[in-house]
């Protein structure tokens, strides 16, 4: 993940697992990217995302349909990295 220096580093299904773990505007704050920059990522590279509204149903208790699952398929060692912006001063 986080090398420590800003890179990061993340295989497509570590990707998967955390896009269908947390909110994506949660994950973008932890990685340093803007969720826009998160959900492209995915976009380019066939990532399943949950649909809008998923995490609010979730919470609520309604019923929701889960992701189709992901496939690496020949990327399994995929990896895809991108450096954070450092923290903004206030």
């Amino acid at each position: 993940m986080n090398k420590g220096d800003g890179w990061t580093d993340v295989s497509g299904e570590e990707l998967y697992q955390l896009i269908w773990g947390k909110p994506i505007h949660t994950l973008s704050k932890e990685f340093g990217i803007s969720d826009v920059g998160l959900a492209k990522i995915c976009k380019r590279n066939n990532i399943p995302r949950p649909e809008r509204g998923y995490w609010a149903r979730l919470h609520s208790g309604q019923k929701i349909k889960g992701s189709s699952g992901f496939s690496v398929g020949n990327r399994a060692q995929a990896c895809w990295g991108w450096r954070s912006k450092p923290p903004q001063k206030k």
